[in-house]
């Protein structure tokens, strides 16, 4: 009778202490969501490596829960290699990595393209799409919408502006091949 009530015992703590354990579990997890969707990514990160030595403990589908939140915070609070600041006031609307990937093209809501050096972040050329001219005569600069690079030149640039133009930009002579 003795050994029938400590068996019940032992089973009766050892499933509090799973109980506790997946409680804990999901506290950090609910915790790293938290931190993660107010963009403290590292914080994130620590709540989610401190449940992995509970993984043998916790049933397969909460892991995986931590997992895909893992893999969102992994890709969300990556640290960039290099920061580009525009120039004030200048808003930049679309982006293209060069071929060779030393470079990146940025077009901005004036007509222009900055060709940035990804390695120091310095603008080497800067493109200007010509103007539209409204009603009135007057200049209309093109918003550059979308950029991207040949991979068969290097420096040859197509652009987008917002009436839906295509220019071809030749980035080292930063004249207009043609639009249309």
């Amino acid at each position: 009778m003795e050994r029938v009530r400590a068996d019940g015992e032992r089973e009766h703590a050892a499933g509090l202490e799973r109980r506790a354990i997946e409680d804990l579990f999901g506290s950090k997890l609910a915790r790293a969501a938290l931190l993660a969707r107010l963009d403290d990514y590292a914080g994130a990160r620590e709540e989610l490596d401190a449940t992995v030595g509970y993984d043998a403990k916790v049933p397969q589908i909460r892991r995986q829960a931590r997992n895909l939140l893992a893999g969102y915070v992994d890709m969300r609070g990556d640290v960039p290699e290099s920061t580009y600041r525009a120039p004030l006031g200048t808003r930049i609307w679309s982006i293209a990595l060069s071929p060779d990937e030393r470079s990146i093209a940025a077009g901005t809501h004036d007509g222009r393209a900055f060709l940035i050096d990804r390695e120091n972040g310095k603008v080497r050329r800067t493109l200007v799409l010509p103007p539209q001219r409204d009603k009135k005569g007057n200049d209309v600069w093109q918003t550059v919408m979308r950029l991207l690079g040949d991979p068969q030149d290097r420096w040859l640039l197509r652009a987008v502006d917002g009436s839906q133009r295509i220019f071809k930009w030749s980035a080292p002579t930063r004249e207009v091949l043609d639009g249309f």
